[in-house]
């Protein structure tokens, strides 16, 4: 780009080779906290991590607009390179003695499979994915909504593009630290979350001016990086040590792997149907697949609502819901027995 010779199918190449790098960086580097923490604050650490993580995601492209109005694309691409030199530092300057042991998986076959049925037997588990991967879809990708809004919408520039995702950072700074310090990360959380992020994001769509907008913007980011933290935080803390990366393998999966699904979709809603419907389409699947899982855990867990007077506030409680994480536990575990002893 500095030279000026990038073509398109470059851009592709190496957005390519960063997938590849991604798939098995990410979740190697999330399960990696369980080895810097001891074992009681595992549940903090996660939601610092994946705070720091997914506030990065937002602030990263912000930072980028306003330097491409500054030095141009090309210098960005150089310095965001730079940077990764802070985190090879910083991994080898850590000292092995003082990491925490984790429980680890053997070598062995069928270890991708065993993931798929652990999961498979966790539904809460499978209700965090689909609700992430959904939200992650259609409703995650604002470096296309916010630019064409600003462009099409407001008539602005690369400045105004990176205020916009500058403002949407502070809600989502506010959020990440506010399922960073729950000591114990919850479902109802994660379905709230993508509820209010729902609601936000439709009424951040229909703001009339730019200066609306943004601040409209702030809950969007707010209840967004709730909804990630908390689900990031939940899956780790609840899953098994020996299953944790092969688990936060298949969530990156959906995190990562359903943006590029949805991004044609919304890109497609934009350039045809206008630029706030680009934003409304996430804004409905949001609200329909909260709903959509509340329903089903009233329907098959017994969920069970109970307000109290006293104190104006909501308890949900699950009286004859099934324990699915032990019952994965044992039933892994009679087929990683039943599996060693059908070997010859």
């Amino acid at each position: 780009m500095l030279a000026g010779h990038a073509q398109l199918w470059h851009v592709y190449l190496f957005a390519f080779g960063l997938g590849v790098v991604s798939a098995v960086d990410v979740p190697a580097r999330q399960t990696f906290v369980a080895a810097l923490v001891p074992p009681e604050g595992l549940s903090n650490a996660v939601g610092l991590n994946s705070a720091s993580f997914n506030a990065a995601r937002l602030i990263g492209p912000a930072v980028a607009g306003l330097t491409v109005a500054w030095i141009g694309i090309g210098w960005v691409f150089i310095v965001n390179g730079l940077t990764f030199a802070a985190t090879v530092v910083a991994l080898l300057v850590m000292r092995r003695a003082e990491l925490s042991d984790v429980e680890r998986a053997p070598r062995e076959k069928g270890q991708v499979r065993q993931g798929i049925r652990y999961v498979r037997g966790r539904t809460d588990i499978i209700m965090v994915m689909v609700v992430v991967s959904v939200v992650a879809a259609l409703g995650l990708n604002f470096q296309m909504t916010s630019a064409l809004m600003a462009r099409v919408e407001f008539g602005r520039g690369p400045e105004d593009y990176g205020l916009m995702g500058s403002v949407l950072a502070i809600g989502s700074l506010g959020g990440a630290l506010l399922a960073a310090r729950r000591e114990r990360p919850r479902l109802r959380l994660v379905l709230g979350a993508a509820g209010l992020f729902g609601l936000s994001s439709a009424v951040m769509a229909s703001m009339p001016n730019y200066g609306l907008y943004m601040l409209a913007s702030v809950a969007v980011g707010f209840s967004q990086l709730t909804m990630l933290t908390s689900a990031n935080a939940y899956v780790q803390t609840t899953t098994e040590p020996f299953m944790r990366g092969r688990v936060m393998a298949l969530y990156s999966m959906l995190l990562m792997g359903s943006t590029p699904i949805g991004a044609p979709i919304v890109g497609w809603v934009g350039e045809n149907v206008g630029a706030r419907w680009s934003i409304g389409v996430g804004s409905i699947a949001a609200i329909a697949v909260a709903v959509a899982c509340t329903m089903w855990a009233v329907q098959h867990w017994n969920l069970e609502v109970t307000y109290h007077r006293h104190r104006p506030v909501l308890e949900f409680t699950y009286p004859n819901r099934v324990n699915s994480r032990d019952d994965a536990v044992l039933r892994l575990r009679a087929q990683q027995i039943e599996d060693t002893s059908s070997q010859p």
